[in-house]
C-alpha cells in the first residue's frame, strides 16, 4: 500500500479524483430521477448486480483473474458497509429529503473518516493544515445548509427518521472505506470491486423482497428517464466512479480520498441549477468556494506529508 502511491502515475490519480469528485456529484441527481418510478431497493439491486456482474465477467474471462473464499468474505463486508449501508441510505432518504440536502449531509464523511481512522490519528492531527482544511470544508457545508433552503419532509411517517438514517449511512460508508483500505489481498482490484458490488446488490434485492417493493413494482410503470438514470448509475457511477474510488484508497490516504464528499454538494447544487433551473444564491456560491478551499488545504497537506516521508 505504501509503495503503490509512489508508482501511481499522477495523471491517473488526477483522473480518478476527477471521476470521484464530478461523476459522484451527479449521481445524487441520477438517484433522484431513478427512484421517481423505481423503488430504491430495486434500483440499487439492479444497479449493483448488473455493474458487478459485468465487471466480474470481464475480470474472470478477459483478465483470467481468480478469487478465493477470503476475497468474497472481506470484500463482501466492504461492499455491504459502503454500497448497501452508505449508498443505500442515500437512495432511501432521497424519497423524503431534497437531493441537495442529502449531498450536503454526506459532506460530513471526511470528519467521520478522520475520527474513525485511529491508526492514522498521529499523522492526521500532527499538523494544523489538515485540521483547518477539514473544519473549513465543514464550515462551507454549514453555510450551504443555512443559506436559506429549508428541509422539507413529505407526509410519510418514515420521513422523520431520514436524517438519522443518513447519518448512520455516513458512518457505515466511513467504516467500509477504512475496512476496504486495510484488506490484505493480492487479488486484482477490479475483481475485488466486482465482489463488493455483487454482495451489495444481493442485499438490496433481499431487502426489496422483505420490504414488499418487488410485490408492488411493475416494470411497465417505470418511466424512461428513470431507466436511463439507472443505466447512467451503472456505467458512470459504479463502473467508473466506484472503481476509481477503491483504486484511490490503495494509493492515497483515506481522509484525502474522502474529500469527495466536500465537492459532491457543489456539483449537486450546480446540476440543480443547470438541470432543474434552481438558481443558487450568493450564499450558496460562497459556500462552494469555502468547501473547495478546504479540499485544497487537505490535498496540499497530504501531498507535503507524502513528499517528506
Amino acid at each position: 500500500m505504501k509503495n503503490s502511491s509512489a508508482t501511481a502515475p499522477p495523471i491517473l490519480i488526477f483522473l480518478a479524483f476527477a471521476a470521484v469528485y464530478l461523476i459522484w456529484g451527479s449521481t445524487y441527481l441520477g438517484i433522484a430521477i431513478a427512484i421517481k418510478s423505481i423503488p430504491p431497493m430495486i434500483m440499487g439491486g439492479t444497479r449493483f448486480l448488473i455493474a458487478g456482474t459485468l465487471l466480474f465477467l470481464w475480470c474472470h474471462f478477459i483478465n483470467k483473474d481468480r478469487s478465493v473464499i477470503k476475497d468474497w468474505r472481506d470484500n463482501g463486508i466492504a461492499g455491504t458497509l459502503m454500497l448497501f449501508g452508505g449508498n443505500g441510505a442515500v437512495a432511501w432518504v432521497e424519497q423524503y429529503l431534497p437531493t441537495g440536502i442529502v449531498a450536503v449531509a454526506v459532506a460530513s464523511l471526511p470528519i467521520w473518516l478522520a475520527i474513525l481512522d485511529k491508526p492514522n490519528w498521529r499523522v492526521t492531527f500532527s499538523k494544523s493544515t489538515p485540521i483547518i482544511g477539514l473544519l473549513l470544508g465543514f464550515a462551507g457545508v454549514i453555510l450551504l445548509f443555512t443559506s436559506g433552503k429549508k428541509i422539507t419532509l413529505n407526509d410519510s411517517p418514515l420521513a422523520s427518521i431520514s436524517i438519522p438514517v443518513l447519518i448512520a449511512g455516513n458512518i457505515s460508508w466511513a467504516l467500509g472505506t477504512l475496512y476496504s483500505k486495510n484488506i490484505k489481498s493480492s487479488t486484482p482490484i477490479f475483481l475485488r470491486v466486482s465482489i463488493q458490488m455483487l454482495a451489495a446488490g444481493l442485499l438490496y434485492a433481499i431487502v426489496g423482497v422483505i420490504s414488499g417493493e418487488w410485490r408492488s413494482f411493475n416494470i411497465h410503470h417505470a418511466e424512461t428517464n428513470s431507466l436511463l438514470a439507472i443505466v447512467y448509475l451503472i456505467l458512470c457511477g459504479s463502473l467508473i466512479g466506484y472503481v476509481a474510488y477503491i483504486w484511490l484508497l490503495t494509493v492515497r490516504p483515506a481522509a484525502q480520498v474522502g474529500t469527495f464528499a466536500y465537492v459532491n454538494p457543489a456539483v449537486a447544487v450546480l446540476l440543480g441549477w443547470l438541470v432543474l433551473n434552481e438558481k443558487p444564491t450568493i450564499f450558496t456560491l460562497l459556500s462552494l468556494i469555502v468547501i473547495l478551499a478546504g479540499v485544497v488545504l487537505i490535498n496540499l497537506s497530504y501531498k507535503k506529508t507524502n513528499s517528506n516521508s
